[in-house]
């Protein structure tokens, strides 16, 4: 299979699973009204009434801004992607990233340009990683990406292309020569024990902040031992 669909495929596996609980709930609610409703009639009410609610869903997991996936749908993704590791003798990788100078462009331009800032690095993020990896915007300046079979060395080749295009951009985007980025790494393998979704993301979220202290480096690696700074630098 290839990493196009199988990246599909995980999307569409928490997609469907979100669908078919919702159907049973809103068919659960609907008995008790059905009346003298025909079962077609009133399996055609269920299946209008669980579409508006999932279309309801599938926008609740956008953000608004950026038009990238929100953390708690970017956790659901982690979450299908460790399975499917696990079942495929693959790999994934989770790359945090957070905007280094991003305060001081909102306290320099204002508010409205850090929104446009965050707007051109949501779709510089999309722009450096492959077609089917996975960007997402977790809170303020900081954003994830989810790669499925992705390299060791993946989260060094998209920070150059992020350093890159943002310089690209800075040239007609106010502030945007403000910031740079840090990255944290967490990479997952189908033979490590399985984890949860959320320590996978504290693995990278701990890597991240130690590259904001700029000690190692703006790409760091999750390793046993390796520990949170107590001040970081904002």
């Amino acid at each position: 299979m290839s990493k196009d669909r199988v990246n599909e495929n995980l999307n569409k596996d928490r997609l469907k699973r979100r669908y078919d609980e919702e159907i049973v709930g809103i068919g659960q609610k609907l008995r008790s009204r059905k009346g003298g409703q025909e079962d077609e009639k009133f399996g055609s009410t269920v299946r209008v009434a669980t579409a508006e609610k999932f279309r309801q869903i599938v926008r609740s997991d956008k953000d608004e801004l950026t038009g990238l996936w929100k953390k708690h749908a970017f956790l659901e993704q982690i979450e299908g992607a460790i399975n499917r590791a696990h079942h495929t003798d693959g790999s994934l990788n989770v790359i945090l990233i957070d905007l280094d100078g991003f305060k001081n462009l909102n306290d320099t331009h204002g508010h409205q340009a850090g929104d446009a800032a965050l707007k051109a690095v949501g779709e510089v993020l999309q722009q450096a990683v492959r077609s089917y990896d996975t960007v997402a915007r977790l809170g303020g300046d900081e954003f994830g990406i989810l790669q499925y079979n992705g390299e060791n060395d993946a989260a060094e080749i998209i920070a150059e292309r992020v350093k890159r295009s943002l310089r690209v951009h800075s040239a007609h985007i106010k502030g945007l020569d403000l910031i740079d980025a840090s990255f944290g790494v967490a990479r997952h393998m189908h033979e490590d024990s399985l984890l949860p979704a959320n320590e996978l993301l504290k693995r990278a979220d701990t890597a991240m902040y130690v590259a904001k202290e700029g000690l190692t480096g703006k790409v760091v690696h999750w390793k046993p031992g390796i520990e949170k700074p107590v001040k970081v630098g904002r």
